[in-house]
């Protein structure tokens, strides 16, 4: 039979919609045509969601991003997972050795402020200490109308002691403060002689320091120095007492009123933070013309060269000076240090650069 195409009729546009409509409302079941898809909904609910505020550059967040927020920047590693770019990143050996370097630097800096503070904040303690103790004997010597003798005069040759004329040398103790008997003799000469006298120089402290308290008024003074420096004399057998280079000291007999034995602890000592004893230079007697030995002449002020004078320095004006030995407890004296293969003079200067002195002493001629 033959073929015939027909052409269906097109509805109205108003049966259209209305047929349309119908159908939205007879099959409500249809989830498609009854809310939107759920990436339309993702892609709707970000763009309605507030920005976060811009950070500065390089700045990291902490703890968890939240859903929607744009993550750090990421790096993919071999495998195909996302390792974060901070994760990765370590310190090197050479970073590594420069932190520890930057930090012994910074301990060796703080040690050696501390130690000069330290050694700043002795040398004022012992300065002061000696000024209180100036004043002592300035209290001692006004009371008494005199200064305080010691018969550590000797001569230039340091071989006798010089009396004045008239005076019994076997009786003539009484005429001291502060007594050096000599026994056994002093040396005059020789390797140890200087530090002989160093140590008599140390012993001169602790009689003159207990002549002191003998006055009232003096004792209010000396209260003033710090009982760590004016301490007790330890009670030791090994009267006298050594040196440094661990050989006997002779310190000498107290005075002819005393009896010489094993240290006594009633008596006081002057010492320094080191716990060494301050040494106690005296000038010389007045200087007799006429009387004194053949080539002697007397010092500027008057007085006669004393061998504490010879070894630590010339006193002016009379003035007794205090001498103490530093950190290192070393005069800086020949004897005290006898290196190998060192420059002794140097050694000498090094030991006696850290000395300090109640009033600078003249150099010896």
């Amino acid at each position: 039979p033959e073929l015939v195409a027909r052409r269906h009729r097109r509805p109205a546009p108003g049966a259209l919609r209305q047929r349309r409509g119908l159908r939205r409302h007879a099959r409500p079941g249809r989830r498609h045509e009854r809310q939107p898809g759920r990436t339309r909904r993702r892609v709707r609910a970000a763009l309605d969601r507030p920005r976060p505020p811009l950070e500065p550059a390089g700045a990291r967040r902490r703890g968890r991003l939240q859903r929607g927020q744009p993550g750090e920047v990421r790096s993919v590693t071999g495998r195909g997972r996302a390792v974060p770019r901070a994760a990765q990143r370590a310190f090197t050996l050479l970073e590594i050795m420069i932190v520890i370097g930057v930090i012994l630097t910074l301990m060796t800096l703080v040690l050696g402020v501390g130690s000069a503070l330290l050694r700043n904040a002795e040398k004022s303690q012992v300065e002061s200490a000696m000024a209180i103790m100036e004043s002592a004997l300035n209290e001692y010597e006004a009371q008494l109308g005199r200064q305080m003798t010691f018969n550590g005069a000797w001569n230039a040759g340091g071989t006798q002691q010089l009396f004045p004329p008239g005076i019994n040398p076997g009786t003539g103790d009484a005429l001291f403060d502060v007594r050096d008997a000599g026994t056994p003799p002093a040396p005059a000469n020789g390797a140890n002689a200087p530090i002989m006298w160093a140590a008599r120089a140390r012993g001169a402290g602790v009689f003159a320091v207990n002549l002191l308290r003998q006055l009232e008024s003096v004792r209010p003074i000396l209260a003033g120095i710090s009982p760590g420096l004016l301490r007790p004399e330890p009670n030791a057998p090994d009267y006298p007492a050594r040196n440094i280079g661990g050989t006997g000291a002779t310190l000498y007999v107290p005075s002819a009123k005393q009896t010489a034995g094993p240290r006594d602890s009633s008596r006081s000592e002057f010492v320094d933070p080191w716990s060494n004893r301050i040494a106690f230079v005296f000038p010389g007697r007045a200087y007799r013309f006429g009387s004194e030995q053949p080539g002697s002449l007397p010092d500027a002020d008057g007085t006669v060269r004393t061998p504490y004078e010879n070894v630590f320095g010339v006193c002016t004006n009379r003035r007794i000076c205090l001498v103490s030995a530093g950190a290192d407890g070393l005069f800086g004296l020949p004897g005290e240090i006898t290196p190998a293969a060192q420059d002794t003079v140097t050694a000498r200067a090094i030991s006696a650069a850290d000395n300090i002195y109640l009033y600078p002493l003249d150099p010896p001629q």
